[in-house]
């Protein structure tokens, strides 16, 4: 018997894989196909590429549970749904904790929930035709339970496609430039006004490039915000300075936007355009050389204390066992002396 996604369903609602005809199963699949929501609101015009997955977790991620537990084998996608919604969250937390500084914790999370509730997912999955691939057990499903099962689907698909870089932190940065475009309808909508991932990422794209133990980038104003009263807005001005690898506050890019962040993070994009960050990751490299040359002298030197402290061990150890061997030598003779002593006493 299979499992349906509601677990309230009753058993009348479970049944075992049928035997039908190739007619019968047309028309159920028919059937299954008009019982699914079709609402497209939300969608891009044109929806951006989808990203590949390795072929190692297809069979999971189009796996659902129901079919698993007819077969012998119980691969289907929970595990990867599980890791998919923890990270969309994230990456839907990131771009709106970035963008709107001025919004409450309540209303990002109402726009969190807008990204990433099981519709507005679905209505992904049915848009990339991913829903007819997934194995499902036939069932009386209703639309909610559809767009439940095409919710998961879209989160086990996202899992995918971040674990199949080898570096992980590339499948995020793909996953994340993907998300942002499907979301900026769904933002547009709200009022709102989605930064381009790679801004989101700038930060920490120029962290990875200058930065070393002792060195910093630090991001101050510039100059006082100006107020645009007949938009109701303000532009902040950031700059990006480096301090560290021989350079005392060097200017590496300036940035501008409606917030502190987002102007940091366009300075940041700047910096990473500035033509002397060749000579800055040149310099970083070669410290980064250095010190790899003075740990290896260290741990060299290191393992050479080690031995000698592991001789003097050795030979206090060899001393002491010595000692303990005459010890006993003068132990075991004494009583033979006290005999022969005895044996020379002339009788009274």
């Amino acid at each position: 018997m299979y499992r349906t996604p509601n677990s309230n369903h009753p058993p009348s609602h479970k049944r075992k894989a049928d035997h039908r005809s190739p007619e019968d199963g047309q028309i159920q699949k028919k059937r299954r196909s008009e019982d699914r929501p079709s609402s497209n609101g939300g969608l891009p015009q044109e929806l951006p590429p989808l990203p590949s997955i390795s072929r190692q977790y297809e069979k999971a991620v189009f796996t659902h549970a129901s079919t698993a537990a007819q077969t012998e084998h119980s691969v289907n996608y929970e595990r990867l749904e599980f890791l998919g919604d923890a990270q969309l969250e994230h990456i839907a937390s990131v771009i709106i904790f970035e963008r709107f500084q001025t919004s409450t914790p309540g209303k990002m999370s109402s726009i969190r929930e807008a990204l990433v509730n099981n519709e507005s997912l679905a209505k992904f999955t049915r848009a990339y035709g991913l829903d007819q691939r997934l194995k499902i057990s036939v069932g009386d499903y209703q639309p909610r339970e559809w767009n439940k099962i095409h919710g998961d689907l879209f989160e086990a698909y996202v899992a995918a496609v971040i674990l199949s870089e080898v570096d992980p932190h590339v499948g995020f940065d793909t996953a994340t430039r993907w998300l942002s475009q499907l979301w900026e309808p769904t933002l547009k909508q709200l009022g709102l006004k989605i930064m381009a991932p790679r801004d989101i990422l700038s930060k920490e794209q120029l962290a990875k490039a200058v930065l070393v133990k002792g060195a910093k980038v630090s991001y101050v104003d510039e100059k006082d915000p100006v107020m645009f009263k007949a938009q109701g807005k303000q532009m902040y001005f950031i700059g990006a300075y480096l301090t560290g690898l021989g350079y005392d506050n060097q200017h590496l890019g300036s940035g501008q936007g409606e917030s502190k962040a987002e102007a940091g993070q366009n300075a940041a994009k700047n910096a990473l355009l500035n033509p002397m960050l060749e000579d800055i990751k040149a310099k970083r490299a070669k410290f980064l050389e250095e010190k790899e040359r003075q740990d290896r002298v260290q741990e060299e030197k290191e393992k050479v204390e080690e031995a000698k402290r592991k001789e003097e061990r050795d030979k206090r150890n060899a001393e002491m066992e010595k000692k303990k061997q005459e010890k006993a030598r003068r132990e075991q003779a004494k009583p033979e002396l006290d005999d022969l002593a005895g044996s020379h006493k002339s009788p009274k």
